[in-house]
């Protein structure tokens, strides 16, 4: 689908994944509004992904939770098409991961 999403098989609806990597200290991600758009439109289970500092731990939230954000403007489009996510702003302790198996647990 595109380089930041992962499908996956499964049951009864694919699952697809949004994944951003941020190495920035707090973290710092940008969500295009057009995957948005692609991922709202369809009729796949989502969620965004947001990796930070490492291949196994960050955050994670569900395409409801993200487009709720987008709703109630707790994300901001910037002039380059990204909405703007900030680890210190977007996230409680609740939706963090630090495994690959813990994200996977959350997801599925």
């Amino acid at each position: 689908m595109s380089y930041h999403l992962l499908e996956i098989s499964t049951k009864p609806r694919t699952t697809v994944l949004y994944v951003k990597v941020s190495t920035s200290v707090p973290g710092f991600w940008g969500l295009t509004k057009n995957q948005l758009d692609r991922l709202s439109a369809s009729h796949v289970r989502w969620f965004c992904v947001f990796l930070h500092r490492s291949s196994s731990m960050g955050y994670l939230l569900s395409g409801g939770q993200v487009l709720a954000r987008v709703r109630d403007g707790s994300l901001t489009l910037g002039d380059d098409g990204d909405y703007k996510v900030n680890q210190r702003a977007e996230f409680v302790s609740s939706q963090r991961f630090e495994s690959v198996d813990a994200l996977i647990s959350r997801a599925f």
